[in-house]
């Protein structure tokens, strides 16, 4: 019997010290993806100029793992149920390994981003296993604790990692950010082996091949158009279009197409029949909006226009860090006993607010006036994604576990991508009519207007009672 078949949801407030170990057994695993992606976001100005690139290039650094994410999360149910969770998490973990060292060697831009596609393809099948194996060992009592716990990566790692990547940049080459991972990887491999236990496997269950290209080219392609448009600077060019409208179409045969099918769909859609699903799915693009869009135009405004360098650029970003730890705790246990809607609420109100002093700062902004609004919008930002991501598991029957954990961390990086691109078209756009401290107030404002429609969208989430 495997690890996450034997532990229960404990009926005391404190979790089962066997769910506890398997928790830190992938969280552990979850440190070295975690910290990759907020590195890099620190990195994008140092990466243009050494590579000699443009801002349009290097965004292809983050796109391209973006990208590679969204195509990969699809298959991870079934790997899971074909070869067991262990030995696809163990194979996941050793690819992201390779992609880190193929990074830290690149000899140009273009390899640079093949090689974060490859790192991409293995996150996007650890995520939502380590969702998918923790979600089983707990009960729904439990649910808002483990989201917290498993936020855990989420939070503490990307509150370091812009310092840490900081400072690799102020003494060393760009290319220890990639090193480093190496031997978090080797760790997180050797706590698998000997920690995880072989789930349940599937021997005859068949891939649905068919649904599974469509599904993982239609993402592709719409997050192709988006990152295109944010290369192009506009949305009206066929380079955006063709690749969008291609999308659309592709994703809207993997809807007819599935839907046909009764047995062993790579993802199951009959999910968004239950409501607090779907309402929660619809938070969590907007959710993924506001985190990936603030976080790549953060760091580039303290750099390009407030002009910090990227180790003080690095401190300042920990700010909001610290704000989100102060509230985590509290934002999992309030969603256990009060529901979701009213913590998205609140949490999304306070995050829009806090950025809005930075639509109008400049180059004569207070670092410290910075540091206490990033904090207060760390603090909104950590009551955003754990009390959606609750929702969507909270009327999910267990066996259907691994397919909402699908659809959600998908729709997530569509939200993460399109907030990225929407941003980058903003900036390109205003950069080449007026100066860039406007071009960056008016990016800003599009996060805090996403940030705005995640609020309204949390109306649609349950309350506690309403869930009972």
């Amino acid at each position: 019997m495997s690890l996450t078949e034997q532990v229960t949801a404990p009926k005391s407030k404190k979790m089962d010290p066997a769910v506890m170990l398997l928790a830190w057994t992938v969280l552990i695993g979850m440190i070295p993806v975690t910290l990759d992606t907020t590195i890099t976001n620190i990195a994008l100005h140092t990466l243009s100029v050494d590579l000699k690139v443009g801002l349009s290039t290097v965004q292809w650094v983050t796109t391209a793992y973006l990208l590679a994410m969204a195509v990969a999360v699809p298959v991870t149910g079934w790997l899971e149920r074909r070869f067991s969770g262990k030995t696809v998490w163990l194979v996941a973990l050793a690819a992201f390994l390779v992609g880190s060292v193929g990074s830290a060697t690149s000899w140009d831009a273009v390899s640079l981003i093949v090689w974060r596609a490859v790192q991409g393809a293995a996150a996007g099948i650890i995520i939502p296993l380590m969702t998918t194996l923790l979600m089983r060992a707990v009960g729904k009592d439990s649910i808002g604790k483990m989201m917290a716990l498993l936020g855990l990566p989420a939070l503490v790692v990307p509150m370091l990692g812009p310092v840490l990547g900081g400072a690799i940049l102020s003494g060393a080459s760009w290319r220890w950010m990639f090193w480093i991972n190496v031997p978090l990887c080797l760790v997180g491999i050797a706590m698998a082996a000997h920690f995880l236990k072989p789930t349940e496997r599937h021997e005859h269950e068949p891939l649905d091949v068919f649904g599974l290209v469509l599904a993982g080219a239609g993402t592709a392609s719409v997050l192709y158009g988006f990152a295109q448009a944010g290369s192009a600077g506009h949305i009206i060019k066929a380079t955006v279009l063709v690749p969008l409208v291609i999308g659309l179409v592709l994703l809207g045969a993997f809807v007819w197409w599935t839907l046909q099918k009764t047995t062993h769909p790579v993802i199951d859609l009959h999910l968004f029949r239950i409501g607090s699903f779907t309402a929660a799915c619809i938070t969590v693009v907007l959710v993924g909006f506001s985190l990936n869009s603030g976080t790549m135009v953060m760091p580039l405004f303290l750099q390009q226009v407030h002009g910090s360098t990227v180790l003080v650029a690095g401190f300042i970003m920990l700010t909001q860090g610290l704000g989100s730890l102060a509230t985590r705790s509290f934002v999992g246990i309030l969603t256990d006993k009060i529901g979701a809607r009213w913590v998205v609420v609140v949490c999304s109100i306070v995050a829009a607010g806090a950025t809005v002093p930075f639509a109008f700062m400049g180059t004569s902004a207070s670092w410290w006036v910075m540091c206490i609004w990033l904090f207060i919008r760390g603090a909104g930002l950590s009551g955003l994604l754990i009390p959606a991501m609750s929702v969507a598991f909270l009327d999910v029957p267990p066996q259907q576990t691994a397919s909402s954990t699908i659809i959600t961390r998908t729709l997530q990086q569509v939200g993460g991508a399109f907030g990225v691109a929407i941003v980058a078209v903003a900036i390109s756009w205003a950069a080449s009519r007026t100066v860039l401290t406007t071009a960056y107030h008016g990016a800003f404002w599009v996060v805090i207007g996403f940030t705005a429609l995640t609020c309204l969208s949390a109306f649609r989430l349950p309350t506690h009672k309403a869930v009972s």
